[in-house]
């Protein structure tokens, strides 16, 4: 047997094709509803989206994209910028062909004790990891219950615990010595214990005590190197604990100059703002300490793990302006902030001739 004839056999005979079909159906029409859910919400503040650029949202969904029903994500896109452009990636269409394709490791980024290993980084502030209901060090050496406050709290006043497999905020809780003593770490899930980290000072006029993170979207260009497409700044309000997708302030950075840009967003109805609600501050053109230096990292550990095709990175900058990497995202890193806001953004990969491609 040939080499080519294994690749064919491959494609022919993957198993549960017809129920992965089938969910690819129920997923394409969910994101459908949610473009004209997030269109309704935008023209709330920025107006009805003119026809004339509607049309030129169908024609372009059917002519590049294959099919009509992508246009909703259009929409929503024309609707925010006021204007139509070619390069959008439409979300629905993302979550139906670009996924599968660029994702071949997505899993891994949900275990994170594995992420300072895998990426041969002590840019990861973990301090401890439970897994089977044991307690383990950075170096995977057991630490017995009777030890593990004074291991996780020798040199970190302040710790958080994560779930595995958690996301959008949710699974993380503050942990103090106290409570590390009375729990029993047999019944905790798997996870990593990590430090609080005191952001830099840069910071602190944003939103005191609540450090921002800046989510870097690397991709692998044509040439096989990694390549950073946009950064944004995650900062949460007086009303949440933590930075998550989906609540608190989003602000894109200026990749050139590493500066905000002059309008932010609520992340949860996607309105336009100048300022941070709670404490005025202002974004346009405040600089991100150490920004090129932190892209420049991250587009190193991509590629030195090139499993994945795009990978959202989830940083703060310390107090020392060193990069700290609290996650990264292998499985479906969002791209509907970027595109809505700021797009296009991925031009120039390939992405919008996949659906072009044989598939199962």
């Amino acid at each position: 047997m040939k080499l080519t004839d294994l690749a064919a056999k491959r494609r022919r005979f993957r198993p549960l094709a017809i129920g992965r079909q089938f969910i690819g159906e129920i997923r394409k029409r969910l994101g459908r509803r949610t473009g004209l859910k997030v269109l309704r919400m935008i023209e709330q503040h920025r107006g009805p989206l003119p026809v004339a650029i509607k049309r030129q949202c169908d024609d372009y969904a059917h002519d590049v994209f294959g099919d009509k029903g992508h246009a909703p994500w259009l929409y929503a896109y024309a609707a925010s910028q006021r204007v139509f452009k070619e390069g959008w990636i439409p979300c629905s269409y993302y979550n139906e062909f670009v996924v599968p394709e660029a994702y071949t490791a997505g899993d891994l980024c949900h275990h994170r004790h594995l992420t300072r290993r895998l990426l041969q980084t002590d840019r990861v502030p973990d301090v401890g990891y439970m897994l089977g209901g044991k307690l383990y060090n950075i170096d995977f050496h057991r630490v017995e219950p009777t030890a593990a406050a004074a291991t996780l709290f020798r040199d970190h006043p302040e710790i958080v615990f994560k779930r595995n497999r958690s996301s959008r905020g949710r699974g993380i809780v503050k942990v103090t010595p106290q409570e590390l003593c009375d729990v029993r770490l047999d019944r905790l899930p798997d996870g990593v214990f990590q430090t609080l980290i005191r952001p830099h000072a840069a910071f602190e006029s944003l939103l005191p005590e609540r450090g921002p993170t800046i989510r870097f979207t690397t991709v692998l260009g044509p040439s096989g190197k990694a390549e950073l497409r946009a950064a944004h700044l995650r900062v949460a309000t007086l009303k949440s604990q933590f930075v998550a997708p989906g609540s608190g302030i989003n602000v894109s950075i200026n990749p050139h100059s590493g500066c905000l840009v002059e309008q932010g967003y609520i992340a949860s109805t996607l309105q336009p703002i100048k300022h941070h609600p709670d404490t005025g501050f202002v974004f346009s053109g405040h600089p991100m300490p150490n920004f090129s230096a932190a892209a420049d990292h991250v587009l190193r550990l991509h590629d030195s793990f090139p499993v994945s095709k795009i990978i959202g990175w989830d940083v703060c900058i310390d107090l020392h302006g060193q990069l700290q990497l609290f996650e990264w995202n292998l499985w479906w890193p969002a791209i509907r902030f970027l595109e809505t806001t700021s797009g296009p953004h991925f031009r120039g990969l390939g992405w919008e001739d996949l659906w072009r491609q044989p598939r199962d």
